[in-house]
């Protein structure tokens, strides 16, 4: 969803946790972590046809020569 509001644009989506809208700006750059303001959960920003869309941040552990 985009909304429109003080000269900006912002882009919102449901966090995959919680369901919380999280919003952002439009002009976010790709490679931004945004952090859910309810349960915490990490997305990057990534760039697809022009627009940012949020995908959940996974990190690798180490698994320490195991």
């Amino acid at each position: 969803m985009t909304l429109k509001g003080d000269d900006k644009t912002m882009e919102t989506v449901q966090c995959n946790s919680c369901d919380n809208p999280i919003v952002f700006d439009e002009d976010a750059i790709e490679g931004e972590v945004i952090v859910c303001p309810i349960c915490g959960a990490e997305y990057e920003v990534k760039i697809e046809d022009g627009s940012p869309i949020l995908v959940e941040l996974v990190l690798e552990g180490e698994d320490w020569g195991e």
